[in-house]
């Protein structure tokens, strides 16, 4: 794993004066599917190494309203998800520095991690097992069939948050490669919008405008 790919192997003398990294992180569910190999992803930020007690912990799920969000604060999560915000810090502080399986880099820099988590909308209901295609009609023809629906989950936002980031910074979507969980909802991050207008980079930060809101497609 190259950690500082995104900024020439220099986080120093770069876009990342603080040489501190992010990630997308999974881990298995605290229900019983979680022993099926099931798991969630969160995003982590300002992390100096991998497991660092002092990064900053980012949690998608289920609100309050019923669609996905933002659930770092647990007062704004639905009962279901009261707890994901302690059960993931928990297991990021459990992990090693040298982890490797289910947790991928984010070529980005952290501060800019941050801005995007913070723009990531809340617009679409949440759903333990969504569709990876947003709803649409499947029917060349014109037809009835329907393929896909709006919904997504926590790993579609962590994705989401992780690959807005890192495209931001020049860079692919964060690789799926390391991740050995199975994941739901991470193949619909794409279904995922934020709030910026367009995201673009004022002295090496990204910056968002939030004049209007996002979907998937671009602004």
């Amino acid at each position: 794993m190259n950690l500082y790919g995104y900024v020439g192997n220099d986080p120093l003398n770069k876009f990342d004066p603080f040489g501190e990294d992010s990630f997308v992180v999974a881990r298995r569910l605290d229900s019983a599917f979680g022993k099926l190999s099931i798991g969630h992803a969160f995003v982590v930020t300002n992390a100096q190494f991998i497991g660092d007690p002092n990064a900053t912990v980012h949690s998608f799920g289920k609100l309050i309203n019923g669609n996905m969000g933002n659930i770092t604060d647990s007062t704004r999560a639905a009962t279901i998800g009261k707890s994901t915000f302690k059960s993931d810090r928990n297991a990021w502080l459990a992990l090693s520095r040298t982890t490797s399986d289910n947790i991928s880099q984010i070529n980005a820099p952290d501060a800019d991690v941050d801005n995007v988590v913070a723009s990531i909308l809340e617009n679409r209901p949440y759903a333990l097992n969504p569709h990876p295609q947003d709803l649409r009609n499947g029917s060349s023809f014109g037809g009835p069939e329907v393929v896909g629906d709006t919904s997504v989950n926590s790993s579609s936002g962590a994705f989401a948050a992780g690959d807005a980031a890192s495209r931001a910074a020049g860079n692919g979507n964060v690789s799926r490669e390391p991740f050995t969980l199975t994941l739901p909802g991470a193949s619909a991050s794409g279904k995922v919008g934020t709030k910026a207008t367009g995201v673009h980079r004022v002295s090496g930060r990204i910056e968002s405008n939030n004049l209007s809101e996002c979907g998937k497609t671009k602004c």
